[in-house]
């Protein structure tokens, strides 16, 4: 497979990781099926498109099998609460999404608002520096889904934010605090 985008060191493949894995890398970060069997229904009052889900979504065996191929590389992996925990986890932390995430699905009145993202891996040991509670700036979700044409797109500064945490030592600086052009 060829890279999607090259450029200063940084190479983004666009496919399935099974496709080009294992490569030679500081770390893995992926949004790989979470294994909750994933769809969306036509939702009128909001006018959206049914959905009819994520190829590979039916289990955890793809994230499970990058993480095997990948387990001597440090790793962050976005995930479901209802779905098991990838092995080697070294700690849990939680996006919490805007206000209008997570109002499809929810039966109790509460919004599914957070997600978990497993940290896993051989991690360096460090001394407390972030909170475990992840934010972003965005104010809509959908606004982001809808640009991206992706149910589950992450917005760039909540990747800037774990990335920017990553081993080794020269990613240890956030990338907001370091002289980076993104």
């Amino acid at each position: 497979m060829r890279p999607y985008y090259e450029q200063s060191g940084v190479t983004i493949y666009h496919g399935d990781c099974r496709d080009v894995l294992p490569l030679p890398c500081d770390v893995l970060v992926t949004d790989p099926p979470y294994g909750i069997g994933w769809r969306r229904g036509v939702n009128h009052a909001r006018n959206s498109k049914a959905h009819e889900g994520i190829v590979g979504d039916k289990d955890t065996s793809a994230r499970d099998w990058v993480l095997s191929v990948m387990s001597d590389k440090p790793a962050i992996v976005f995930g479901s609460f209802y779905a098991p925990y990838p092995a080697n986890l070294q700690q849990v932390l939680v996006w919490h999404k805007p206000a209008d995430a997570g109002v499809v699905g929810s039966l109790t009145g509460y919004r599914r608002d957070a997600e978990p993202v497993f940290i896993v891996g051989p991690w360096p040991r460090r001394d407390v520096c972030w909170s475990g509670v992840l934010r972003s700036a965005i104010g809509s979700i959908s606004t982001i889904a809808t640009e991206t044409g992706h149910p589950h797109t992450k917005p760039v500064d909540l990747m800037r934010q774990l990335i920017g945490a990553c081993p080794p030592v020269w990613f240890w600086t956030p990338l907001w605090a370091a002289d980076r052009r993104w």
